[in-house]
């Protein structure tokens, strides 16, 4: 519904290069990561089409759950589209299915939570904790 609501120009995507195809969401299991502007009349028209799907499918879309992180838009602008959509407003980063989004992922720092994480899944598979360095909590 959303790749027919970019198709029939209700909705838009975004192009990265200008080149190749334009993407208007992803998604992952149950997650569904949707690109758009900051047109309110875009805005409208996928909540419309989030409606339709929850009419169609009987399934329910949380948008108490859901977020809105605007990349290069003022906050005003993020806050208000977050309270027409009903979801919470988020900045960069942020972590998603455990992985930084919008961080400088060449800073160490950043890396550490996903090492810890990995290395407590080890120590509580195959090794000690204390043989991996690591305080597993």
């Amino acid at each position: 519904m959303l790749q027919r609501g970019c198709d029939l120009g209700l909705t838009e995507g975004i192009n990265i290069d200008n080149v190749g195809p334009v993407i208007s969401h992803l998604q992952f299991a149950n997650d569904t990561l949707i690109f758009s502007s900051d047109s309110l009349f875009i805005l409208q028209n996928i909540k419309r089409i989030l409606l339709c799907f929850e009419l169609v499918s009987r399934l329910k879309v949380n948008f108490y759950k859901s977020s809105i992180v605007g990349v290069g838009i003022e906050d005003h602008i993020c806050n208000f589209t977050a309270q027409i959509l009903r979801c919470k407003q988020e900045q960069l980063p942020f972590i998603y299915l455990g992985l930084p989004i919008g961080a400088n992922l060449g800073r160490t720092t950043m890396w550490n939570p996903i090492v810890r994480n990995i290395s407590c899944r080890l120590a509580h598979g195959k090794a000690d904790s204390y043989l991996l360095g690591v305080d597993c909590v």
